[in-house]
């Protein structure tokens, strides 16, 4: 049977609308937020983009930030927090929702330092439904007996924007389909567009408003003065996330006289390292390029005495705004089975295919160390239970002076030489300024040693070449820092990703296929007069059940 296909198109017409706070001599970026569909389940990946807005004559999607904020609040409060990066306005990532998540209604909300929280109109509601637990959201769900009414049923319908945009749906035999969009609009259109599953419970979401609505909604709003008192004391984040730290314990003091210096470093195959003044109130903030992922972060305050009690303490960026609490959650007895299924569907895509149906999108890196390095594969030698003997044995271009490692520089018009500076030595790229720690590092876990024999700054100091010791394991094992050193674990910003589908092996592999969200992509650009296509497959249960399909497109 062939599926049914609605497409709903929320497309913002470039209107000439007042910009926000305007009229109070305030201008910002305003973070509007959506995501791939409005319903999930409790351990189910949410898709979710950033549009950063700005205004001189027109709307537009731009702005200087490279990092937005989202919070995702209950009736109770702010019960998760990410980071997204922003690229020329645009944002994406996904994160799996906990699993011991209420059921209830949330409201997801954004925003960038320098600018103002994002009005009611911007935020958007998703239902979530937990078949783990019996836990609800206080006070924000209801039972109703009544029986709610299905998905809407019908033949190819489009709404929502005239003929900004015609799509096309095309069967194109074993299961498979494309899609054709084209932009009508007379304008360059900046979308995210999504394919879910129409089911009975999607049915039931509420109703968020597009991008042009929520235009015309904060057009017509009063202005809340509250929401945009961050925007005149956050500083513009231009190249990347400022990641600000203070200095706790009784010794602080010692630190904080605008002379000594901290840094930041993640550990990994790369190096991910960021150098600050501490200030005289103890505060430092790392300049960065955006890190991504979960990472552990090594805080380090430089050239502290390790006898001294003094270490660094990472700052929350997330301001916990005030949101409109949501509308209760209804449910109906009626729609047990549904529940089951979707979240029976919903463990099955976890377990066998989400990670291998997506596609990781461009990101922008500025690590510390280059390409150009000198490395020795360790396995490719005799190997060593001592250090120093790696230095004396093949790695001519380091040695070791009165405790000290060093590296033999070279340049354009001076032969290779060791210098009296001093060298910056890494372990999977976290600065380790005690040397003597890496001279006593079983050699036995290391598998290539780095060297970059040129100057390099790291805040204010000069370094005579790096030498980085790559671990197999890539996460320092067994080593053991200086007391003033602290290892926390970093939320960085989400990997931009588009769930595409492109290639799925499912009916190959005999994997059962319950996707409810067939296509993600958050960044798509579509030229006046030009089309956009995908293609992917349908899942078994969409034909079998005749379950309709939504096409959403929403963009500026």
């Amino acid at each position: 049977m062939k599926p049914r296909i609605f497409i709903l198109v929320l497309l913002s017409c470039l209107a000439p609308l007042a910009m926000y706070a305007l009229d109070n001599g305030k201008t910002g970026e305003l973070a509007y937020v959506d995501t791939d569909k409005k319903v999930y389940m409790a351990g189910e990946r949410l898709w979710i983009s950033v549009l950063c807005l700005t205004r001189d004559q027109e709307w537009r999607i731009g702005g200087e930030s490279s990092m937005a904020y989202v919070e995702m609040h209950s009736a109770g409060g702010m019960v998760l927090a990410e980071r997204l990066a922003l690229v020329k306005g645009r944002g994406a990532g996904s994160f799996t929702l906990p699993a011991n998540l209420p059921t209830g209604n949330y409201v997801l909300t954004a925003y960038t330092k320098c600018g103002e929280n994002a009005p009611e109109q911007f935020n958007k509601t998703i239902s979530i439904y937990n078949s783990f637990t019996c836990d609800r959201v206080a006070d924000g769900v209801e039972v109703s007996d009544e029986r709610p009414a299905g998905p809407v049923s019908g033949n190819l319908v489009q709404c929502g924007a005239g003929k900004k945009f015609d799509a096309e749906f095309l069967n194109t035999g074993a299961g498979r389909f494309k899609v054709r969009i084209r932009n009508n609009s007379g304008k360059d259109g900046v979308v995210n567009i999504s394919l879910v599953a129409n089911d009975a419970l999607a049915a039931l979401a509420m109703e968020n408003r597009s991008l042009a609505d929520a235009l015309k909604a904060v057009e017509l709003s009063p202005v809340d003065e509250n929401s945009q008192l961050e925007s005149v004391k956050r500083e513009l984040e231009y190249e990347g996330e400022i990641i600000e730290a203070r200095v706790v314990g009784k010794d602080a003091s010692k630190v904080c006289n605008g002379e000594y210096c901290a840094c930041i470093s993640v550990p990994g195959e790369r190096s991910d390292a960021y150098c600050s003044y501490i200030n005289e109130d103890g505060l430092v903030r790392f300049y960065t390029n955006n890190i991504y992922g979960t990472k552990d972060m090594a805080l380090q305050i430089m050239e502290a005495d390790s006898s001294w009690d003094c270490h660094l303490e990472l700052i929350s960026p997330f301001r916990n705004v005030k949101v409109a609490v949501p509308e209760k959650l209804v449910l109906y007895p009626s729609l047990e089975n549904a529940l089951l299924e979707r979240s029976a569907g919903s463990q099955i895509v976890k377990q066998f295919h989400t990670s291998s149906l997506q596609e990781l999108m461009p990101v922008r890196i500025n690590p510390l160390l280059g390409e150009r390095s000198i490395t020795y594969r360790l396995d490719d030698y005799t190997r060593f239970h001592a250090m120093e003997e790696l230095f004396v044995e093949f790695i001519s271009e380091l040695r070791t002076r009165k405790g000290q490692i060093q590296v033999r520089t070279e340049d354009s018009f001076e032969d290779p030489t060791f210098e009296h500076g001093a060298s910056l030595v890494m372990l999977d790229g976290v600065p380790v300024f005690d040397h003597s720690k890496i001279l006593a590092y079983d050699p036995l876990n290391v598998e290539s040693v780095e060297i970059y024999p040129y100057r390099y700054f790291f805040g204010k100091y000069e370094f005579c070449g790096i030498a980085n010791f790559v671990t197999y394991k890539r996460n320092m094992p067994g080593f053991q820092f200086n007391g003033n050193v602290r290892i926390e674990k970093f939320n960085g910003a989400s990997y931009p990703v588009a769930y595409t589908c492109k290639n799925p092996d499912t009916p190959e592999k005999g994997y059962p296929d319950y996707r409810n969200t067939l296509y993600w992509n958050p960044c798509v650009t579509i030229q006046a007069g030009e089309s956009f296509e995908f293609e992917g497959t349908i899942p078994e249960y969409c034909t079998k059940e005749n379950i309709p399909l939504l096409l959403n497109i929403n963009g500026l």
